[in-house]
């Protein structure tokens, strides 16, 4: 697109449109209103003791316009600067930019750029497509009229830092505001291969404010961005992310259990927890006790992880591949936190879960030492003790010795400092051994075969497979002719006898292969292998030469069994790989097997928005899918993650098809996130309770639920669901079991994860208004909320055929069945609830829960009537009015909006409900389904919403100010403030008018952070020298978080 050429001399003197006093308090009034804070950081903030770095981009020379276009009143540009240019992650706190030329207004006097801003955000895009869009989602990390006044590495000092995860790449945007212009300021920059900018310029148009420009472009509001292949040269103070993970203070003596001999703790921390992906090269635990003597080879391992919570009774030992980090033998002398600089750096790929090995290795017993823990959900910490009896700690295996699992982990601190080089999700290393092993390296003759059976206990979880590594000790002295790497999946373990498998095979590798130095040997796929996560691998390894020479050596470790087949010749049985049975080489048993390396990559990541009008093929938020069940087809890898926008989404391919078996089914090691804008690059970024992703079984004639599907959303072990609103399912089927059951999820003989989600307005003609969870069902269901469903037996949820959830943090109200048990019924089950609300369900029988068999139990939680015959009472029961916001029906406990989960619900507690502060941390989230951290007060809430709601209101209802006065402060007041209060304002005119005729004043938000009960809304009063009558107008609050309108939320 070309740029209008603009002659100087048509322009009239600088600053003559708009001058004297209103101008100048407009843009201080513009400037304070458009001040914003990030609603959710990333990272933590950086410790002082972290040292930043300067990372440079660009090293170009050209002189560029761009961001400091002040040849017009206003200008924006967008650009992309990518994860390989910035390198760690961290917290940006600083950007430079090297200045050529300062803007002026002709008379060499530097001008002002107003509104002067810097934002920033992560993005996937690494270039812009041909109809490039302006984005949206900041972090205003800089804001200020500023004044450029001399060239040179110009500095601009954030007020937000931004918080980099070193994973995506990252979007900075530049903009300005004047109601003048003056000479254009002159950056260097540099030209890139593709468009990694784009800009706009206007006098005052497209709705006089670059930051609001949003999309591609509608020719009044926005204007089309211009492409561009320069990107400003920037200099960026990045202090590397100092991550705490677990701020509890509970003392527990793993990992420094010195009361034995020999100690092992396995601790698993959450992707979601650590935020970023990098180099690990500091890790820290809180000491609270010292332990009584020194720990003998204390070793700290590490490795990338799909497991989430150890799983088992008990739990096993993991000998899986491990990266050692750290080995000493240790002297705590000191409490507090006691930091161990790893002696390699571990590369944390951001995408798994990090799962870290501690260990000691004594002679000698004496008193144990302390270190601070957090609760946590889920089985996350591992312990095992033992007098010398069972060997080096890190070798234990199984479950000996015994293991104990507990819902905590102990409070960590990791520094990151770079990325990992290693590919996205690491790679799986099997065998440490050091023996010397000529197999599959065999070339003292013309042909050799090697079969090895690695095990799944080695091998993890599903994955693709895209390459594989030999560690070589010695260099084979010859080019191995049609070397050929096939694998295939087995259920063996070893081998009984010596034969040659048939296959089928997949070859994944097939060359003439030159090694000439020893080492890790990389050899690449030509296609990614899919593995199962279920069976072992058998790996086949041959070349077919015409002459020998010496032999090859790789690093082997020695099995317990028989694992490794081998056989070679003299060109005498034709192909290697056609050797079957008995047939070909002499195949002869091994227990020395190949150590290896698996390259892996990144579990995919699949994008749904219904808003997409991209190339619908899922690989980005552009290009996203808009049909959520085509995205549940293309999930074929386990550990997928679907990252679903803002939206409703039906069952259903094709939709057209209308039929009520339609069903979202999920899949195991597959994972749906809602709650998405449709730009974010990280997972935390996504914010369900303003972008509510709909599940709805309303296929057929809108609001009639006589055609709705069956079943909303079909369940599967070891799938996620977490972020969504199910609704409208309508199981009533003519035909029986199972579409009589379950209208919002049928869970049968399956074990999900379901997290912050919401159902309401589904129903069933039998059991199980929401969910049904049948035979031998034992999911967790967490933060979740249950509100308007019905059925016969259970109006949200039935419970049969041995099935035991873990309900924890849910809350039940306004649900109906027209026989038995209101909220649930439970039948020969043993579901434990802990800390729910389960108030106003209703029933002719059983109001709240009916128990029908089984051993069901209940700790901290509040049910109407009081406990439920037959459900066990543990501790912290209580039977009170949960005191909701509104929630006498399901219309006011949705909000206005008619969305659960979200910020306006009329379920969120009031600060007189007995259910603050009374549940227990154990088991309990981290944050509440609006996403508000637990616990708030002194204690974790009962139920899915945390915290107090607390009215707001002005102090009184009218006020005055003179014109003389230029500026009023108009106090709002809150009665309590334990977590942060938004409450937005609106301004509507009367008589008076706004914009800086009368007053100056926008719409805005206040915020309280905790302890603050009061903030001003302050009004510039505007003196215009007019002799007038009073003028009137209007603020009206609007609470957003944590607060309701009190008795007095207009001031006029």
């Amino acid at each position: 697109m070309a740029i209008p050429a603009r002659a100087a001399s048509t322009r009239p003197a600088t600053g003559a449109s708009r001058a004297g006093l209103a101008g100048s308090i407009m843009r201080i009034m513009r400037w304070l209103l458009r001040v914003s804070l990030p609603v959710a950081l990333l990272l933590p903030m950086i410790a002082p003791s972290v040292q930043a770095a300067t990372v440079s981009i660009g090293a170009g020379a050209v002189a560029w316009d761009y961001p400091m276009h002040t040849f017009y009143h206003d200008s924006r540009t967008q650009v992309i600067y990518l994860a390989s240019e910035l390198g760690a992650a961290g917290n940006i706190s600083k950007l430079s930019l090297t200045v050529t030329g300062v803007p002026n207004n002709g008379s060499a006097t530097p001008n002002t750029l107003f509104n002067w801003t810097i934002r920033m955000k992560q993005t996937a895009l690494s270039s812009y497509p041909a109809s490039p869009s302006w984005d949206s989602g900041w972090t205003v990390c800089y804001q200020a009229d500023t004044i450029v006044s001399a060239t040179g590495l110009v500095t601009f000092t954030f007020t937000t830092p931004f918080p980099y995860d070193g994973v995506n790449n990252l979007l900075i945007d530049f903009s300005h505001n004047d109601n003048s212009y003056s000479a254009n300021g002159l950056v260097t920059s540099t030209t890139m291969g593709v468009n990694r900018s784009i800009y706009y310029y206007s006098d005052s148009g497209f709705g006089n404010d670059p930051l609001l420009w949003n999309g591609i472009g509608n020719g009044s509001t926005v204007p089309a961005p211009i492409l561009s292949t320069n990107i400003p040269n920037v200099q960026l103070t990045i202090t590397p992310a100092l991550v705490t993970v677990g701020g509890g203070a509970i003392a527990k003596d793993f990992p420094l259990h010195a009361v034995n001999h020999d100690a092992r703790t396995e601790a698993i921390y959450l992707a979601s927890e650590i935020g970023v992906a990098g180099n690990i090269t500091k890790l820290a635990l809180n000491v609270s006790t010292i332990p009584g003597q020194v720990l003998n080879n204390f070793t700290i391992r590490m490795k990338n992880s799909p497991m989430s919570a150890f799983t088992g009774a008990p739990a096993s030992w993991d000998q899986g591949s491990w990266t050692t980090v750290y080995q000493a033998n240790e002297n705590i002398a000191v409490t507090g936190w006691r930091t161990f600089t790893l002696q390699s750096q571990f590369p944390y790929d951001g995408v798994s879960n990090l799962l870290v090995d501690f260990s000691f290795d004594d002679s000698t017993l004496t008193s144990s030492g302390n270190v601070l823990t957090s609760a946590v959900a889920g089985q996350r910490m591992m312990t095992g003790f033992s007098n010398s009896t069972d060997g080096d700690p890190r070798a234990w295996s199984g479950i000996t010795p015994a293991t104990s699992t507990l819902a905590s982990i102990p409070n960590v601190q990791l520094t990151f400092a770079g990325l990992s080089t290693a590919p996205a999700s690491g790679f799986t290393n099997i065998g440490v051994g050091s023996l010397s092993y000529d197999y599959p390296l065999h070339t003292f003759y013309h042909d050799s075969r090697t079969q090895a059976i690695y095990l799944q206990s080695e091998l993890g979880a599903a994955q693709n497979f895209t390459g594989l590594q030999l560690n070589v000790q010695t260099v084979p002295g010859q080019t191995l002719d049609n070397w050929t790497i096939r694998i295939r999946h087995t259920p063996a373990t070893s081998y009984g006898v010596a034969s040659w498998d048939a296959g089928p095979w997949t070859t994944v590798h097939a060359s003439n292969a030159t090694i000439a130095a020893t080492g890790w040997t990389t050899f690449t796929f030509s296609a990614p292998f899919a593995y199962d996560g279920v069976n072992s691998l058998t790996i086949d390894f041959s070349h077919d030469s015409t002459f020998f020479t010496t032999n090859g050596n790789v690093f082997a470790s020695t099995t317990g069994t028989n694992r490794v087949v081998y056989g070679f010749t003299d060109s005498g049985f034709g192909d290697p790989k056609t050797w079957t049975g008995f047939g070909g080489a002499t195949p002869t048993l091994s227990n020395t097997l190949p150590n290896i390396r698996l390259l892996g990559a990144a579990s995919p990541t699949i994008f749904v928005n219904a808003a997409a009008t991209g190339a619908n093929n899922g690989v980005n938020w552009t290009d996203a899918y808009t049909s959520l069940p085509l995205a549940l087809d293309q999930a074929t890898v386990a550990g997928t993650q679907i990252w679903v926008a803002a939206g409703t989404y039906k069952p259903g391919r094709p939709l057209t098809s209308a039929l009520r078996t339609n069903t979202f089914q999920l899949a195991n090691g597959i994972s749906l996130y809602g709650g998405f804008f449709g730009n974010e690059g990280a997972l935390s970024s996504r914010n369900p309770v303003v972008n509510p992703s709909i599940l709805s079984g309303d296929i057929g004639t809108i609001g009639v639920n006589t055609d709705n599907c069956y079943h909303v959303v079909t369940a599967a072990t070891g799938a996620v669901l977490d972020g969504f609103v199910i609704r409208d399912g309508n199981a009533n089927s003519a035909g029986g079991f199972p579409d009589i059951n379950g209208g919002g999820m049928l869970c049968s003989s399956a074990s999900p994860t379901i997290a912050n989600c919401s159902f309401t307005s589904n129903t069933a003609s039998n059991v199980g208004g929401a969910i049904i969870f049948y035979q031998n069902s034992s999911p967790t269901v967490t933060n979740c909320v249950f509100t308007g469903n019905s059925g016969s037996l259970g109006g949200a949820m039935y419970f049969g055929v041995t099935s035991n959830p873990i309900i924890t943090n849910c809350t039940f109200t306004l649900n109906t069945a027209s026989s038995q048990g209101g909220a649930g019924y439970i039948s020969s089950s043993s579901p434990v609830f802990t800390n729910d609300i389960f108030w106003s369900d209703s029933a002719p029988t059983a109001n709240e829960m009916l128990v029908s068999g089984g051993t069901p139990s209940a700790s901290f939680c509040d049910f109407q009537g009081g406990t439920p015959a037959g459900l066990s009472a543990g501790s912290g029961m209580i039977g009170l009015d949960p005191v909701f916001l509104s929630a006498t029906t399901v219309a006011n406990a949705l909000g206005a909006d008619g969305v659960p989960g979200t910020a306006d619900d009329g379920l969120r507690l009031q600060g007189s409900s007995p259910c603050i502060d009374a549940g227990t941390a154990a088991g309990a989230p981290a944050a509440d389904v609006l996403g508000i951290v637990r616990p708030k007060g002194a204690g974790y809430d009962i139920g899915a919403y945390e915290g107090r709601v607390v009215p707001v209101t002005f102090s009184s209802a009218t006020g005055s100010g003179a014109e003389s006065t230029t500026a009023v402060s108009i106090p709002v007041t809150i009665t309590v403030s334990d977590g942060t209060v938004q409450v937005a304002y609106a301004v509507t005119s009367g008589t008076a008018t706004g914009g800086g005729s009368d007053y100056t004043l926008a719409a805005g938000t206040l915020t309280f952070a905790p302890g603050v009960t009061t903030q001003n809304i302050n009004v510039t009063v505007v003196n215009d020298f007019v002799d007038e009558v009073d003028e009137t107008f209007a603020i009206t609050l609007t609470p957003t978080v944590g607060a309701y309108r009190g008795a007095i939320f207009v001031y006029t």
